[in-house]
């Protein structure tokens, strides 16, 4: 059967479906009937429109409990609506007002696998992110940005199925149309297309988790590729440990050339994973953006990778250092980096493009929790950024504002010192010229669980001018 035709057998196969509920698949979850309403827009406004969506798929587990963190960083309250997704569809939708320069943190549930959320905005602009705890057999805090648009393919380079070890992949759709998408898993050796995962229906307004271990145990590096045949979908994934200790782990709609991966507090040792979903070989290397400098990344250098697969490399780093990944070959890849906190707990990022106005809100789970963010320069001109922190009361005076200078090529961290202000707040971090990239690292009190997560750039019209 040729492309054309397969496809023509995809959308026949979709006619049939539309409406029905299936049983999915090994490793998917039952998905039960429920009514929805109709969805406009599948993607988030455009920089300067006044409306737009963040899409939340966080996952969960029995125990787990989970907030969402709403930023408004402009002068006008922003309206917003949260609907929460799983299996069985919908639940009804939550209408909220962000007020000016706060932050606004919302209980959703977090108690299955395939849970998710979207958050809808109007009239303005608010940035969007959640925070997990794991309870029942689990322990740890995962935090992560939320997706800003859908997309019809996706990456999510973090997994692995080591024993001990396994990882999530969790799909959700909330358009009004069902979707039909394929999951492949990229290891170090070969690609594997599970024909359970080849062609799943998933019904309009809901979601669906998937375990990595269902196809390929005792994996190191286990990326997954979701490639949707008809319809849109938002995709993510997390991790969990059986010694103690999750993370969230975002998924990349396309390839990307390159990539800044900041580095927090952490214990020193990353786990750097690369995939290699394109058609061609991929060649890439690094550089590690100190405090105090920069260096090449010896492991990384001249190194190339074949289609179709994925590796990880265990790399040492010193505390607060970034990596600049930069790919020279004309296929793309995607790449995510996974630290370890002091007491084992893990984190993961999949690192963003610099820009020059962000927020970075905390991912901690309670008043007790701390954390620090680290900012990577990884241009050729030093970069001089205000810092301002907020919270659900709004502007916190003290201490008050503050203004970081990141050198060109290194790495600056402002600690808990600066954010003890709000240990469940934001900063609005804004650059005088230049473009950096943020990333967040939080920890309970006692610092056993760790969690790192990126910043949201603020789009150039909604940027708050300077107090």
């Amino acid at each position: 059967m040729d492309h054309q035709e397969a496809l023509a057998a995809v959308r026949a196969r979709a006619l049939l479906a539309l409406g029905a509920i299936g049983a999915f698949v090994a490793g998917a979850l039952l998905l039960h009937p429920a009514s929805v309403h109709p969805r406009a827009a599948d993607t988030a406004a455009p920089s300067g429109v006044s409306s737009g969506s963040w899409f939340c798929p966080h996952g969960g587990g029995a125990g787990w409990t989970a907030r969402l963190s709403l930023v408004n960083p402009g002068d006008s309250a922003v309206q917003a609506r949260v609907t929460e997704l799983g299996a069985k569809g919908e639940k009804p939708p939550r209408s909220v007002s962000v007020p000016a320069q706060s932050v606004l943190r919302l209980t959703i549930d977090a108690t299955s696998p395939q849970s998710a959320a979207e958050v809808e905005y109007f009239d303005g602009w608010i940035g969007a992110s959640w925070t997990t705890v794991a309870g029942g057999k689990q322990s740890g805090l995962a935090a992560e940005q939320c997706e800003p648009a859908l997309s019809r393919s996706w990456i999510v380079p973090d997994g692995t199925t080591l024993r001990g070890e396994d990882g999530w992949v969790v799909v959700m759709n909330p358009t009004a149309a069902d979707a039909i998408f394929g999951i492949s898993l990229l290891t170090e050796t070969a690609v594997t297309a599970p024909g359970a995962w080849s062609d799943v229906v998933l019904p309009a307004g809901r979601s669906a988790a998937f375990q990595l271990s269902k196809f390929r145990l005792g994996k190191r590096t286990v990326s997954a590729v979701v490639d949707a045949k008809i319809g849109r979908v938002a995709v993510a994934g997390f991790g969990v440990t059986s010694s103690g200790g999750i993370r969230a782990a975002d998924g990349l709609p396309l390839p990307v050339h390159a990539s800044t991966l900041p580095g927090g507090p952490d214990s020193g040792r990353t786990e750097l994973v690369v995939a290699n979903p394109s058609g061609g070989k991929a060649s890439y290397r690094g550089t590690l953006l100190r405090t105090d400098g920069s260096q090449p990344i010896g492991q990384l250098n001249g190194e190339t990778l074949p289609s179709q697969q994925a590796r990880t490399y265990e790399l040492s780093t010193s505390p607060a250092s970034s990596i600049q990944f930069t790919v020279s070959s004309s296929a793309g890849v995607a790449v995510a980096r996974r630290t370890f906190g002091p007491h084992g707990d893990q984190g993961s990022t999949v690192g963003a493009q610099p820009a020059a106005a962000w927020v970075i809100q905390a991912g901690t789970a309670a008043p007790s929790g701390k954390w620090a963010v680290s900012f990577a320069n990884p241009g050729t001109a030093p970069v001089e950024v205000r810092l301002s922190l907020i919270d659900g009361g709004g502007p916190v005076s003290r201490p008050p504002p503050m203004t970081v200078t990141i050198p060109a090529g290194r790495t600056t961290l402002v600690g808990p010192g600066f954010t003890r202000g709000a240990p469940q707040g934001a900063i609005v971090a804004i650059a005088s010229s230049g473009t950096f990239v943020p990333l967040a690292t939080s920890f309970t009190s006692d610092e056993r669980s760790y969690a790192v997560s990126m910043g949201e750039p603020i789009p150039a019209h909604w940027v708050p001018a300077a107090s």
